[in-house]
């Protein structure tokens, strides 16, 4: 009970302070295909934002491009490792480095990149590079969250993850995370493949909260469009 009141309250405090930083400001970013990357272009990417990255066979102009957003991770050890399960996109830190300090840290983050036959693995590799670049931003964001706690508090949050309510605020608050750093229409991307299933598919959205502003775990393309609007965000 304690840690869920304390971590209620740190997720207020947090999305204060996000407010504070980036209502009024005036910002575009147009969406973007790995196709209009040149080698020369894709180099120098790698040259700024690839230190201390191990990059995702096959999704590295992505990966380079969702990190380009992200210049506060230019010095943290980031993995990325496309796998055959689970979920489309997911992170944490390594385990071998939990008990470390926040810069000596490896952070981990996982793709499926599986195939048709998986249960996941078609909608990430079938995504575009903006979708792609999207959900790899968020779990970026995630990778920025868990950079600034120290070893007691991201065992704390790893506790808080059994509790439904605290999940659902902590992705809702990553995803706004995601727009205040520039990734608003990259997010709207992702979020329409989502939007499009269910609604095609007469599934209900199994990703619907009580504890978030708009009951929803993940930003839908509305909610992003509303939240980038109040961000300064075109």
């Amino acid at each position: 009970m304690v840690i869920q009141v304390y971590m209620r309250f740190l997720f207020f405090i947090k999305f204060l302070l996000l407010c504070c930083l980036v209502f009024g400001q005036k910002n575009v970013r147009v969406q973007w295909d790995t196709t209009f990357l040149s080698q020369e272009q894709y180099h120098i990417l790698k040259e700024e934002f690839g230190q201390h990255k191990k990059l995702p066979a096959g999704y590295e102009k992505v990966a380079l491009h969702a990190l380009s957003f992200f210049p506060e991770l230019k010095n943290n050890r980031i993995h990325f490792k496309v796998r055959a399960n689970g979920a489309p996109a997911s992170s944490r830190p390594a385990w071998g480095s939990l008990f470390r300090s926040a810069g000596k840290r490896t952070y981990m983050v996982f793709i499926n990149g599986g195939k048709d036959s998986s249960r996941f693995g078609s909608i990430f590799r079938n995504a575009s590079d903006a979708a792609q670049a999207g959900v790899l931003g968020h779990e970026l964001c995630h990778v920025v969250n868990f950079s600034k706690e120290t070893s007691f508090g991201l065992m704390g949050m790893g506790v808080a993850h059994v509790s439904k309510n605290y999940m659902d605020r902590f992705e809702f608050y990553t995803d706004s995370l995601a727009i205040a750093h520039g990734l608003g229409n990259y997010q709207k991307s992702w979020a329409a493949i989502f939007d499009k299933l269910f609604a095609n598919s007469g599934m209900e959205n199994p990703f619907k909260s009580k504890s978030t502003p708009t009951g929803e775990r993940y930003m839908s393309v509305a909610t992003i469009d509303v939240y980038m609007k109040k961000m300064g965000y075109q």
